[in-house]
C-alpha cells in the first residue's frame, strides 16, 4: 500500500511551524519535497511522510554540542570589551582614581 502524500499545511502543523516557513524551506531546498505543479502563481507541492522524517532525523539534536568557531574582532579592528573586561577596567580606574586623592 502506498503512503499517501501531505500537504504543506500536514507538515507545518506536524513541525510546528508556519505555512510561510514551509515554503521559504521547500524554496531554499533545506525541505525535501515534490513539486507537482509549477505555475506562475501558484506552485503546488506535497512531502513523502518518510522524506520528512528522515530530514528531522538530521537536523535532530544528539545531545552533545557542537563547537563554535571563536568570535572574531570587528573588521574595523576595534576590540569589543566583555562584561569582565568592562568591569576590571572600572575596577582599575577607581583604584587609580582614589590612590590620586
Amino acid at each position: 500500500m502506498k503512503t499517501p502524500l501531505l500537504t504543506a499545511a500536514v507538515v507545518a502543523e506536524w513541525l510546528d511551524c508556519s505555512l510561510a516557513t514551509i515554503s521559504r524551506m521547500c524554496a531554499t531546498g533545506d525541505l525535501p519535497h515534490i513539486v507537482l505543479r509549477a505555475g506562475r502563481r501558484k506552485k503546488i507541492v506535497r512531502f513523502k511522510p518518510e522524506d520528512v522524517e528522515k530530514w528531522l532525523v538530521a537536523r535532530s539534536c544528539t545531545g552533545q554540542r557542537e563547537s563554535r568557531p571563536k568570535r572574531k574582532s570587528p573588521p574595523n579592528g576595534n576590540k569589543v570589551a566583555t562584561e569582565k573586561e568592562r568591569f576590571a577596567q572600572a575596577g582599575e580606574i577607581k583604584t587609580e582614581n582614589m590612590e590620586t586623592h
